[in-house]
């Protein structure tokens, strides 16, 4: 592990006129790339503002004996605090900064222009780039003690690397130049060379190597790999992540990380934006890293030249550290230190970078700062991309120090960003396709539930080993977000009425559950126009247990097989797991002796889903797309039964009895499973669909109270239910069944939510074929084959440009209408484009909104139930369109005024 450094060392070649070269070695303080908590300041998803310094005074200042030769510098020594130096005819010195001193060392053997040099140790090794087969290519400076414990700088000679070829042969097609090394343990230094792959130089092991005679050299070389490290110039290793780290052997812009413990390397982290401002960068950027030796920190060092010409450098310190997940691994850069320019009464000839070291002091335990670490965007995140674009485009970071001293004001500004941040990690496709109207959110009730909780879990992991003084400013933030998660979805809990009715039954099954170990805050109850549902019987707060269920009373294809109906199915190539399971529960629920019985009994004799539509409801829903959806899952579902119980009940009659098996009994296991079932990791460790006693009872919305279930505890071996937001006694507490639309909830189970509901989306398909680009920082995806509109009652932007109406439909019609929304173009040209944008949706959803026809009028309190979902769909679909309709009518009012 690379031991903590006192300083960060930068060695700048000056030019004294007119001949003379000077070397000057000036300190930068370590605190000075990293934030504390004086100031207040924080880090950025950028780099600071930079501003114009001079360099610190230098400490030494160093000159070559031959006037304009060039240089190379070197940081050797366990401490990291001896710089070596070598002029191009091989004659060398050493600077001790521990003492102050230069003393003189032996001259190389075959001095070396522009190598690559590695400390080892107390050793240096020299690598000439490219290697030449003959004469000394790598050579090391070795400190030796003797009998006497004199100790004594020397060089010695090492064998060129295998694929290094004579100098007098080299040509243009020789790319043996070295492109990535990195010191692997205490003595292995690792090489790419082009197309011959890797190569490892054991720089401990003794071989005989003959050159110019008989020697004994230390170092043998071995080939790692035919492939390349993904790395340029030199990779530094990180314990405390197990990682490599260096820059994109492709774009210095970009850092990674990657894991040597698979070869070829791979990948595992990747972070961009490592650029350099255009007006301090009109020459090539050199690029730079070094471990800081403690704390996942780093330095990175940027030298360029500026537009008058005059050397540029930047010094950004970053940190790397796990995510709240503990898997990724975030980054965040802290300061970058002011810029260092050359002065101009000493006109610079150019600026030489060989070193750069650096350290943290080690002060955690009394640090003045708690660090709050967001996870970023996942690799396996599809919408990765646009979610980082998002991010970085409202410089929203994902490491957010909060110093101790700060007030309560201060902590919640500081709260809002990271729920910012958290919004966007949570935000789904839909959410980002509409996420141009919403600014910085919230997007929907479920992802701000899913952000507050997030944050709370982290805030609370931090309590755990805080000190006195950050509990204080932490559990502000823990409070503040425990009312924020109160002020989520107040209303819901009162738009269902309770019903004054006998539950008897439902008090039995509760009983029987306890008996078998269910454990319940929560009593069953029933509500006008939904039937049954829970209560809180008592005041559950964030993160409480509201109810829990052992794993051997779920309902899953464990208990399929063990009984003998999986025999008679199991060879059967065209049934699934999940249709073993409706056949079983057919058999189950009539089955006396069943262990589940008191839960079949307690099962309504119809569920009254979509699928149990009759002809006037279907009627009703002709010309929607649920009408043909329906139409098509009933067909379906007959078609299966069709093909499987008659031939069930001829060949095994003493399992599958044909006055159980009939169509209706078929039919209502469906509906129990579409309603019922929930997706579950069990303790095995695999998900399958289950049913799940006494927690079906819990009724869907929009706004739930429980969130975040589906693995069973593996210490309890029960599946528990953890709220997601309080939930106060006598207040119905609700289970999300997932992000569903209107027409989905009515066809599965059956109703449609009394909230608004974000995921009620009208699908439009349209031509993708022209590129769609809007000039915004707001992401356009071109790979949609289909675009969508929802109500613009959820849209936060009702003038232009946007008209309540989502970013990337309207970006999609611009761009095939030739009429881009470009703000450089005369006010006039550019309401005539909305104006034809407008019309255009106009004429869509005129159409649309003639075709569902006027609000029929039924007399809905005296209609059947399904008639009843039936017209409210179709007023659901009636009020999204006419949404639209008045929305572009209104946008074209705007443009007349």
């Amino acid at each position: 592990m690379s031991p903590a450094r006192a300083f960060l060392y930068l060695v700048v070649e000056r030019c004294r006129y007119p001949v003379q070269s000077l070397y000057t070695v000036h300190l930068i303080p370590p605190w000075s790339l990293f934030f504390s908590s004086k100031g207040g300041q924080r880090p950025r998803s950028e780099a600071a503002e930079i501003k114009e310094a001079p360099l610190p005074s230098p400490i030494v200042t160093l000159y070559p004996s031959a006037g304009d030769l060039p240089m190379n510098f070197v940081l050797f020594g366990r401490g990291k605090d001896k710089i070596m130096a070598t002029d191009y005819l091989g004659r060398a010195f050493l600077y001790d900064d521990a003492l102050g001193a230069v003393s003189a060392l032996p001259s190389m053997k075959d001095p070396e222009y522009d190598p690559v040099s590695v400390a080892v140790g107390d050793d240096v090794y020299f690598l000439s780039n490219p290697p030449d087969a003959h004469g000394r290519s790598v050579q090391a400076l070795a400190d030796q003690t003797y009998w006497s414990r004199r100790s004594e700088m020397h060089w010695r000679h090492v064998p060129p690397p295998p694929y290094a070829k004579p100098k007098d042969k080299t040509a243009d097609v020789y790319d043996g130049a070295v492109e990535a090394y990195m010191l692997v343990g205490e003595s292995q230094l690792w090489v790419s060379a082009g197309s011959y792959g890797t190569y490892s130089l054991d720089t401990q092991k003794k071989i005989c190597y003959s050159i110019k005679g008989h020697e004994v050299s230390r170092g043998e070389w071995s080939k790692v790999g035919d492939w390349r490290l993904p790395f340029q110039g030199r990779a530094s290793y990180a314990r405390e992540h197990k990682r490599w780290f260096g820059f994109s052997e492709r774009d210095q812009t970009i850092l990674r990380a990657a894991d040597l413990q698979q070869q070829p390397p791979v990948v595992s982290h990747q972070w961009e934006g490592f650029t350099v401002p255009k007006a301090y960068c009109q020459a090539s950027v050199r690029s730079f890293l070094v471990h800081l030796g403690t704390g996942g920190r780093f330095c990175i060092a940027k030298f360029s030249n500026d537009e008058s010409g005059r050397d540029t450098a930047m010094l950004t310190g970053v940190e790397v550290a796990p995510c709240v997940d503990g898997e990724a691994l975030c980054l965040v850069k802290h300061k970058t230190y002011p810029d260092c320019r050359c002065s101009s009464a000493q006109k610079p000839r150019q600026l030489s970078w060989r070193e750069v070291a650096a350290t943290m002091a080690a002060a955690a335990a009394g640090s003045d700062v708690v660090t709050i670490r967001l996870p970023s965007p996942s690799e396996d995140d599809p919408l990765r991309h646009d979610k980082k674009k998002i991010l970085e485009s409202r410089k929203l970071p994902c490491l957010f120090p909060l110093p101790l001293s700060s007030s309560a004001a201060d902590a919640c500004k500081l709260l809002d960003q990271m729920i910012h941040a958290a919004r966007v990690a949570h935000m789904d496709e839909l959410e980002l396709y509409f996420a141009g109207d919403d600014g910085y959110g919230p997007f929907s009730t479920r992802n701000e539930l899913e952000s507050l909780n997030l944050l709370l879990k982290i805030i609370n992991t931090l309590l755990v080993t805080a000190n006195d003084r950050a509990k204080g400013v932490l559990q502000v933030l823990e409070d503040e977000i425990v009312v924020r998660l109160r002020s989520v979805g107040l209303t819901d809990n009162d738009q269902m009425v309770l019903q004054t009715q006998n539950h008897d039954t439902e008090d039995s099954l509760l009983k029987w559950g306890e008996h078998h170990g269910v454990k319940s805050k929560l009593q069953i109850s029933f509500f006008e126009g939904a039937g049954r549902g829970m209560v809180a019987s008592e005041n559950i707060g964030v993160g409480d247990i509201a109810l829990e269920i052992p794993e051997s009373l779920i309902i899953s294809e464990k208990l399929l097989c063990q009984s003998d109906m999986f025999l008679a199915l199991k060879d059967l190539n065209s049934i699934t797991t999940e249709t073993m399971l409706l056949l079983w529960s057919m058999r189950e629920r009539h089955t006396p002796s069943s262990k589940f019985r008191m839960f079949f009994e307690t099962l309504p004799s119809n569920f009254n889903t979509g699928l149990s539509f009759g002809i006037d409801a279907l009627a009703a829903l002709e010309g929607t797309l649920l009408f043909d959806e329906l139409m098509q899952a009933r067909q379906h579902l007959h078609q299966q039964y069709d093909e499987l119980c008659p031939v069930l009940c001829t060949k095994f009659p003493e399992i599958f009895k044909q006055d159980i098996f009939t169509w209706d009994n078929f039919l209502w296991a469906c509906e129990l499973w579409y309603s019922n079932s929930m997706m579950v990791v069990l303790s095995s460790g695999k998900l399958t669909t289950c049913l799940i006693p006494v927690a079906g009872l819990m009724n869907h919305s929009v706004s739930p109270h429980i969130l975040n279930y589906g693995r069973i505890d593996q210490a309890t071996k029960s599946l528990k239910f953890p709220l997601s937001r309080p939930c106060e006694a006598g207040s119905q507490c609700f289970l999300s069944y997932g992000k569903h639309s209107g027409s989905h909830l009515i066809t599965f189970y059956g109703f449609l939510p009394r909230e608004d509901n974000p995921y009620d989306v009208i699908p439009l398909d349209l031509d993708t074929s022209i590129d769609e680009e809007d000039g915004t920082d707001q992401p356009v995806s071109t790979s949609l084959t289909t675009h969508m509109v929802r109500g613009t009652w959820l849209s936060r932007s009702e003038g232009p440009p946007m008209y309540g109406l989502p970013q990337p439909l309207l970006s999609h019609l611009r761009a095939t209408l030739n009429c881009d929304h470009d703000e450089s173009l005369p006010e006039a040209d550019i309401k005539e484009n909305d104006r034809m944008v407008l019309e255009t949706l106009i004429s869509i959803f005129t159409p649309m909104l003639e075709g569902l026809g006027d609000a029929d009028d039924y007399n809905r309190e005296s209609v059947s139930w399904d008639v009843a979902l039936a017209l409210s769909y179709k007023d659901l679909k009636r009020r999204i369109i006419s949404s639209i309709v008045t929305s572009c009518t209104s946008g074209l009012a705007m443009l007349d005024s």
